[in-house]
């Protein structure tokens, strides 16, 4: 199933309800509960529509159950002001640089708070220094795309490249193969995808792994103690603030 799945970019995008969506209708000793019934989609209609929602229904007349898909408006998603290592740093001489320089800055207090002192500013600086270079690197691989491509042209032609554009050639080569290591490296953090296989190893793979996980760490709804539902994003965090105040 996972292989169909990935062969035609097909995503599972999660759902609401029982768990199984089949049973055979047998006494307990011989009863049988599977999910059979799977709905999918593709990477566009889940970058189109945020708000995607999938619910199994109760089962009345058949041993299966009803499967609905509503289509919402996109959830506002929140964002957490934890800041986390990109895996992308590593790559930049410049992010190793800035470590050693915010690392070595003398702090007071006992080695864990000096621990997470040197942390805490070390990680800020690297944040503030990497603000949208996923943005600049896409740009640069589009802009080193088209330039190689009119270097290959012109390599054809009769006249061909001279050294210099030669030269220019393969240094542009180079450099976008870097900036296509460092945006995979971006998309399979947020993927949490340890493997690649053969043809998988592409953006597009990545953002749709990635697109997945945010939908699946979405609530979109929960039930309160006296079994009412809310689906407000403000009254969800209201819910889940009482029930840990309880703990």
């Amino acid at each position: 199933m996972t292989d169909f799945m990935l062969a035609n970019d097909l995503i599972d995008p999660g759902f609401s309800g029982p768990a199984y969506t089949w049973t055979n209708n047998k006494d307990a000793r011989i009863r049988i509960f599977s999910r059979l019934d799977h709905f999918l989609v593709n990477s566009s209609i889940l970058d189109d529509f945020q708000g995607l929602k999938v619910m199994h229904l109760t089962r009345l007349a058949s041993d299966h159950c009803p499967i609905l898909c509503c289509i919402m408006g996109e959830v506002k998603r929140t964002y957490s002001n934890w800041i986390k290592f990109e895996d992308v740093w590593a790559s930049y001489p410049m992010a190793w640089h800035l470590v050693r320089e915010k690392w070595k800055v003398e702090d007071l207090g006992s080695e864990s708070v000096k621990l997470q002192r040197k942390c805490q500013r070390t990680l800020k600086a690297l944040f503030f220094w990497s603000k949208n270079k996923i943005k600049v690197l896409n740009q640069l691989k589009e802009d080193l795309d088209r330039e190689i491509k009119a270097l290959q042209e012109l390599k054809c032609s009769t006249g061909g490249l001279d050294d210099t554009q030669s030269e220019s050639l393969r240094y542009k080569v180079q450099l976008l193969n870097s900036t296509l290591a460092r945006i995979m490296t971006w998309w399979r953090q947020r993927a949490k995808v340890k493997w690649i296989e053969e043809g998988d190893g592409n953006t597009h793979f990545f953002h749709s792994m990635a697109s997945a996980r945010r939908r699946a760490k979405c609530i979109d709804s929960i039930k309160k103690r006296d079994g009412n539902v809310v689906t407000q994003q403000g009254e969800i965090s209201e819910v889940i603030q009482k029930f840990f105040e309880l703990k």
